[in-house]
């Protein structure tokens, strides 16, 4: 969850060194583009979608209230942001997933009740692993 103390953090970091000495109406779309780039430079485009939208609603507020005809973020797009890791399985991993798998085959006892069992879990676990297909794609796939 993000804080005013973060976007605090961000205007001081970010935003003043840049544009803090400069009149509402001087700053120009090209100079936003510009430090939009430069701000990458080191930081995942996902970090600056988040302090370019902060300046965005900054300049926006100054709008609504009157002090700035036009905001001179509009127009100027995000980064296109994909931070998502991959992550795979390692062989002890695999296994104990698949000996979990197994287990939940004939059903398990959680809390002292047997659960129903799940006998195609670890045959959709291992061709998951074996074709790098996600869960909604199987699933998809066995719809079909």
């Amino acid at each position: 969850m993000r804080s005013w103390q973060g976007d605090q953090r961000s205007i001081e970091a970010h935003v003043l060194p840049i544009f803090g000495a400069k009149a509402l109406n001087d700053v120009t779309r090209a100079e936003v583009e510009r430090w939009k780039v430069d701000l990458l430079e080191g930081r995942a485009p996902a970090t600056v979608n988040r302090v370019f939208a902060l300046l965005r609603h900054m300049f926006n507020q100054a709008v609504s209230w009157g002090h700035l005809k036009d905001s001179p973020c509009r127009g100027v797009r995000q980064f296109r942001a994909d931070n998502t890791r991959v992550r795979f399985l390692r062989g002890q991993e695999l296994a104990r997933l698949l000996e979990a798998a197994g287990a939940l085959a004939d059903g398990a006892i959680v809390d002292g009740k047997t659960r129903r069992g799940y006998p195609w879990l670890r045959a959709l676990i291992t061709v998951a692993v074996n074709t790098g297909l996600r869960f909604g794609e199987l699933v998809l796939r066995s719809r079909s």
